[in-house]
């Protein structure tokens, strides 16, 4: 082996004795920087990936919501207002969606995202009394609004009036639910609106009991009460179709062109209740009150005198009672009469004389005493006159002549009258005149009667 000077002095070979030169740190810092980088991106990619399935697994933990307010119209009325037993018959139910809410069972879901609670049926959701109320309340308390408004504009004075929280369960505010929840409320006309409030409150008035409970509104078991002839008078369909005696089916219409009543006709339906003075609010168009052969009972309502066009009034075979009301004196255009076989009482009214249209009178199996009112003999157009099985007395007044219509007259069985027949009728060619002929002088008679009435 050479000396350094040797190798110093071989400089073909001096390459293989250099030193390696020094080498770079370049790829220490790249393991040591790259390496964890790519481990921190590949977390951060797994932690958004992770992140993004949570969000979609806590947006389908939601449940459909119910349908918005707009969805549907009119609601089940177990609102505040009442609950569902006390449903009127027939309530409409709300219009639902085609399809619904699709509920999922998922974990209990974050305290901040509160889940609404769904029932069997859906339903808007329960809100706290402070909060904005939901739209059937509104809707019901707008309707009631309107038709007190109307109302009030109707009468002139508070015949009409009553007070709900006293009457809850009266029919008139029976009445008044019904007509607020009808779902066609603000499509009907003042006259309308008024009509159909009428109508419900005669059919609430004919039921044989009451309910059990405060709530004004008609339960399951009031709506067994109603009579059929009015059970489908509580439901939401054109009044012009509800059942009646008689109808379009034998060329006898219930309803003008209007679609206002001219015609109410209920003879023997077994109604059992009172006759109510909303009914004079039909004043406008009511021709017909036929209510013959029923179990009515009462007094007769004073406002039934504002009934102005009122052409035909039975009421005959009812057990109504009590005094005439003198406003019966203002149907001057009525042509028949009939309140036979009832237990009114009292003296007659001397205002009947003012109803020169009538045809047929009918007052018999009453109770009336006094004395006959010579203003009757103004009523010159009067055909039939009954008056037999009363309480009547005095004298039978002689103006009654000047009837030159009467055909048939019947006095029988008022044991009080004396006197005699005039003269006048006995020139007229009587189909039938009947008298208590050893009280009365009744040389004309065609048949008399001689033996007391016994009731």
């Amino acid at each position: 082996m050479g000396t350094p000077n040797d190798l110093e002095e071989d400089d073909g070979n001096s390459d293989l004795h250099r030193p390696p030169p020094a080498r770079s740190p370049a790829p220490y810092l790249c393991m040591v920087v790259c390496i964890p980088a790519v481990i921190l991106l590949g977390i951060g990619i797994a932690l958004t990936i992770w992140l993004i399935a949570l969000k979609s697994n806590n947006n389908d933990a939601i449940p459909t919501a119910p349908p918005s307010l707009e969805d549907s119209f009119w609601f089940d009325t177990s609102s505040s207002l009442g609950n569902d037993d006390d449903m009127a018959l027939g309530s409409p139910t709300r219009n639902t969606p085609t399809q619904n809410p699709t509920i999922f069972e998922t974990p209990q879901p974050s305290p901040n995202v509160p889940s609404p609670t769904f029932s069997p049926t859906i339903q808007p959701p329960t809100q706290s009394p402070t909060l904005l109320p939901t739209q059937e309340s509104i809707f019901i308390k707008n309707a009631r609004g309107k038709f007190l408004d109307i109302l009030e504009s109707r009468t002139e004075s508070s015949i009409f009036a009553f007070n709900e929280d006293g009457q809850q369960k009266s029919p008139q505010v029976k009445a008044q639910n019904w007509l607020s929840q009808d779902p066609q409320f603000h499509q009907y006309s003042d006259d309308r609106m008024i009509q159909r409030w009428v109508l419900a409150t005669f059919a609430f008035g004919m039921m044989e009991g009451t309910s059990n409970g405060d709530n004004a509104f008609l339960s399951q078991q009031e709506v067994l009460q109603i009579p059929p002839a009015l059970q489908d008078w509580v439901q939401y369909t054109d009044e012009c179709t509800w059942f009646h005696t008689i109808g379009d089916d034998n060329g006898s219409s219930v309803c003008n062109s209007e679609g206002l009543y001219i015609r109410l006709d209920l003879r023997s339906q077994n109604l059992v209740g009172t006759l109510p003075s909303e009914i004079a609010l039909l004043s406008n168009h009511l021709l017909y009150l036929h209510l013959y052969d029923n179990q009515i009972k009462g007094t007769m309502p004073t406002e039934l005198g504002l009934l102005s066009k009122l052409e035909r009034l039975e009421l005959t075979n009812n057990t109504f009672d009590g005094s005439l009301p003198t406003e019966l004196g203002s149907l001057d255009k009525i042509e028949f009469l009939g309140l036979g076989v009832n237990n009114f009482s009292g003296p007659l009214p001397s205002e009947m004389g003012n109803l020169s249209r009538l045809n047929t009178i009918g007052l018999e199996w009453n109770q009336f005493t006094s004395e006959i009112p010579p203003e009757l003999g103004n009523l010159r157009k009067t055909r039939i006159l009954n008056m037999d099985r009363n309480d009547l007395s005095g004298y039978v007044p002689q103006t009654l002549g000047q009837m030159i219509h009467l055909r048939e007259f019947n006095l029988s069985f008022n044991s009080g009258l004396i006197g005699n027949i005039p003269d006048a009728i006995c020139q007229h060619d009587m189909e039938v005149l009947q008298a208590d002929c050893h009280n009365v002088d009744c040389p004309c008679c065609t048949k008399c009667n001689f033996l007391p009435f016994d009731g």
